[in-house]
């Protein structure tokens, strides 16, 4: 999974003949071990898409059971605390009276009902609204704290304001966008984030960067 690998990943779906069961413990144990591999200091989630049905577990039966459904919920768990990997969780089929449970156990409440293309979209906007980060994090520290031009798609020049603005963390490298900017960056409206240093005692950034 990365950048600009969807044609590998379609590779890889078309390369694999379904086996009728549904490992779901498995799967989430797998993605908590590759999320291990990965150190980019970002937060990480899991999308769980299934009907709600495990099975297939190490010792248990390939029907469902009450142990399949248990195993599942606690690797669900086991993801949030200790391992910090919230899990969402999208219902795709009629049989989805366990995934309320799991949605619980990753930390994100209820799951999305997705039996339509246009309730899965929906779905994934509301998860994307909700994993979007406000917050982001400068490479080096700015000579002049005071002096900073934060720009939204190079054409929005963002004010310093606690409300609806920016503010800067006391780490001072920590920049949040608070208000419409916010929620600008969540519902997609701006796609790219720019800070220009001013040097101390130089005059302010342009409006355009």
């Amino acid at each position: 999974m990365g950048p600009n690998t969807a044609a590998q990943i379609q590779a890889a779906i078309a390369g694999t003949s379904p086996g009728n069961q549904t490992p779901t413990t498995a799967a989430i144990k797998a993605s908590v071990t590759y999320y291990g591999t990965v150190s980019d200091g970002l937060p990480h989630y899991i999308l769980l898409a299934t009907d709600g049905q495990p099975n297939c577990d190490p010792g248990t039966s390939a029907s469902v059971t009450d142990a399949s459904v248990q195993d599942t919920a606690s690797a669900i768990a086991t993801a949030l605390n200790p391992g910090g990997i919230k899990t969402y969780v999208i219902g795709i089929g009629p049989s989805t009276g366990n995934l309320d449970n799991f949605a619980q156990a990753g930390g994100t409440g209820s799951f999305f009902p997705a039996t339509s293309p246009d309730q899965l979209t929906a779905a994934l906007s509301s998860i994307i609204v909700d994993v979007a980060s406000c917050k982001f994090t400068m490479n080096a520290t700015p000579p002049d704290p005071g002096n900073l031009g934060v720009y939204l798609d190079k054409n929005t020049k963002v004010p310093l304001d606690p409300s609806d603005g920016y503010t800067l963390g006391p780490d001072g490298v920590t920049v949040t966008f608070n208000g419409s900017y916010c929620e600008g960056l969540k519902n997609g409206t701006y796609l790219v984030v720019e800070v220009f240093f001013g040097c101390p005692g130089a005059p302010p950034p342009p409006v355009i960067p």
